[in-house]
């Protein structure tokens, strides 16, 4: 069963972060994440057990934009990342589902949301 995550938690929340309770571990949302990863320029990736991550290139025009933006490379493109990690909390998990840029090969991680005008992903 899923149900909203308490209000205390919420509001530490970054925006682009959601989060849900379930009453016992979310396998199935899991490995729905991983295998729903399987458009071209996607790459799922499991880290560690209680995560999934995928991982997209941006469009021609999202990535030009994001290495003009933060002075990247071609050599080093940008990527879009949608993540899922699992953590238990008392009786329940908590699920946390969050989306950001990861710059380049060593660049710090940036939120779609705080980059103005930057192009839609596809």
């Amino acid at each position: 069963m899923v149900e909203e995550a308490p209000p205390a938690k919420q509001g530490m929340l970054p925006a682009g972060q959601q989060m849900a309770s379930f009453t016992s571990y979310p396998q199935g949302l899991l490995d729905a994440a991983f295998a729903a990863c399987d458009n071209p320029g996607q790459t799922p990736r499991r880290p560690v057990p209680d995560t999934v991550l995928c991982e997209t290139l941006p469009t021609p025009d999202a990535a030009a934009a994001l290495i003009l933006r933060f002075d990247g490379t071609v050599d080093a493109l940008p990527i879009f990342v949608m993540s899922f990690e699992a953590q238990p909390d008392g009786t329940a998990y908590i699920v946390t589902a969050d989306t950001y840029i990861v710059s380049g090969a060593s660049a710090p991680l940036f939120r779609p949301e705080t980059i103005s005008g930057m192009p839609a992903c596809n």
